[in-house]
């Protein structure tokens, strides 16, 4: 039996937990540290494990504080924290050219990094149990739902639809992933302060000196190097679309099971019937998060705005840990998803005189005489070529991102 499903924290995990988002905060600090140290901007620190210092000096009661500061300042508290409990050098040198909210969006970066491939993960597992599904089926004749004349099909085909909307939505993961940059400018985005400490320090390129800094960093925390984005937000806004895509796909899906395994039809049936109701109210509350993030994009002023940035945080971190939840759900859905071939057919043929009305009536318009056929089975188009195309490009999927 399936063990009954968890809240939305307990199926994420430590995604987009606070310890999470801490530790990626101290990690952003330790890394540009550590390399104002390596291009000798910095003085030379006592610690060969600069992250597990930093680390080492939080506590679960400082870390739950910090992030529920009223101010959404959470670095300022931070700082405050790890300059207190460690060396004075450390202390000197911590954050030196840096901006808090590069800290706190490259942190939120990272945390997302890993939701992103905590989705990527589930959805080829998805991917498998559908092309499972889809192939199986192939030829197992269903009656489609449709809001006009119902007409065959297969429940392969169905299963095709749900793995090509869950391909589609995985693209674009799979892209926002490969384009999460660091946010790392300084206060105004030009690297003022780093190039002015790099021309103190007798650079005779201070504006490469800086640049090589930032390199360093981008490579060390694995997110892609680019320019300041303080006020351009669209690096969020296109990784909460991509996971809205998800959930769009998952919602869809979750409502067609729920849809078949209602007592009346029960031609599918969940092995926890509580999935589909969590992943549709899911879906269902994404939307207006990644509207919040698109709100905080369209309104962030040349300035910055500490309230928008507040909102923006917060719809992302929900948006986020949501979103993994949903998948962790969606795979086990359709890991214990059964079908009932018998039942499948049994509805086909019940309706089978307004399943054969279309083909009645094409008769009629092209002149032909009326096949005397009673059996909807062989009236399925190209059900089974959607099969073969969409394993093709599930193998396709799964190849590129093994």
């Amino acid at each position: 039996m399936t063990a009954a499903p968890g809240t939305h924290a307990e199926s994420s995990g430590d995604l987009m937990s606070d310890a999470t988002l801490l530790r990626s905060m101290v990690q952003v600090e330790a890394a540009w540290l550590d390399a104002l140290v390596r291009a000798e901007l910095a003085p030379g620190l006592h610690h060969d494990d600069l992250v597990g210092h930093l680390l080492g000096l939080l506590d679960d009661e400082a870390g739950a504080v910090l992030l529920e500061a009223p101010d959404n300042r959470p670095v300022e508290g931070l700082l405050t924290l790890l300059r207190s409990r460690t060396d004075a050098d450390t202390a000197a040198w911590l954050h030196q050219g840096l901006a808090q909210q590069d800290v706190l969006d490259t942190a939120l970066v990272l945390a997302v990094k890993d939701v992103l491939h905590h989705v990527v993960e589930q959805v080829k597992a998805q991917i498998t149990a559908l092309t499972a599904l889809a192939e199986r089926h192939a030829v197992t004749p269903m009656a489609a739902g449709s809001a006009e004349t119902p007409t065959p099909t297969t429940f392969g085909a169905v299963a095709v639809v749900w793995l090509d909307s869950i391909i589609d939505a995985a693209d674009l993961v799979v892209d926002a992933r490969s384009l999460l940059p660091g946010q790392l400018g300084g206060s105004s985005g030009t690297l003022a302060s780093l190039t002015e400490i790099a021309r103190l320090r007798g650079e005779a390129d201070p504006l490469s000196a800086a640049a090589d800094v930032v390199t360093d960093v981008a490579e060390r925390l694995g997110l892609r190097e680019r320019r300041a984005w303080h006020t351009a937000r669209g690096s969020f806004t296109r990784t909460a679309d991509a996971l809205l895509a998800c959930t769009d796909a998952w919602g869809r899906l979750a409502g067609d099971v729920a849809a078949l395994a209602d007592p009346a039809v029960r031609e599918v049936e969940p092995a926890e019937p509580r999935l589909p109701a969590l992943i549709r109210q899911t879906a269902e509350a994404a939307p207006p998060l990644g509207a919040t993030l698109h709100l905080a994009s369209a309104g962030a002023a040349w300035a910055g705005s500490p309230g928008s940035l507040g909102a923006e945080w917060r719809a992302m971190r929900e948006l986020a840990r949501d979103a993994a939840a949903a998948a962790t759900w969606t795979t086990e859905l359709l890991d214990g998803l059964g079908a009932d071939e018998a039942r499948m057919l049994a509805g086909l043929q019940a309706s089978a005189s307004a399943v054969l009305e279309e083909r009645s009536a094409l008769a009629a318009l092209v002149g032909a005489d009326a096949e005397d056929d009673s059996e909807p089975e062989p009236y399925l188009g190209i059900a089974e070529d959607m099969v073969v195309e969409a394993l093709e490009r599930a193998e396709t999927f799964m190849e590129e991102n093994a």
